[in-house]
C-alpha cells in the first residue's frame, strides 16, 4: 500500500497530521481550512476511499491510475 501523508492548515498554519481519508469531511467542515493529501504510489483501496470521500466518479479514479482501456467521449 501507498504511503498517505495528510495535513490540515488553518489560518495557515498546520493544525492536524495524520489522519485517515475518512476524515478529510471533517477536517474541512471548519472554515478557513486547508487540507493537503500527499499520495505516494496509491492503492485501489486508497483511491476508493478518496473517490468516497470527494464524491468521484469510479471511472475518474480509474483513468487516474493511467490504464489503457476503450472509451468514448
Amino acid at each position: 500500500m501507498g504511503d498517505i501523508l495528510t495535513r490540515t492548515f488553518r489560518h495557515g498554519t498546520l493544525a492536524d497530521e495524520g489522519f485517515t481519508l475518512g476524515n478529510v469531511s471533517e477536517q474541512l467542515a471548519t472554515p478557513d481550512t486547508v487540507v493537503w493529501i500527499d499520495l505516494c504510489g496509491p492503492s485501489r483501496e486508497q483511491l476508493h476511499d478518496l473517490a468516497i470521500e470527494f464524491g468521484l466518479h469510479d471511472l475518474a479514479v480509474e483513468d487516474s491510475l493511467g490504464q489503457r482501456r476503450a472509451k468514448l467521449d
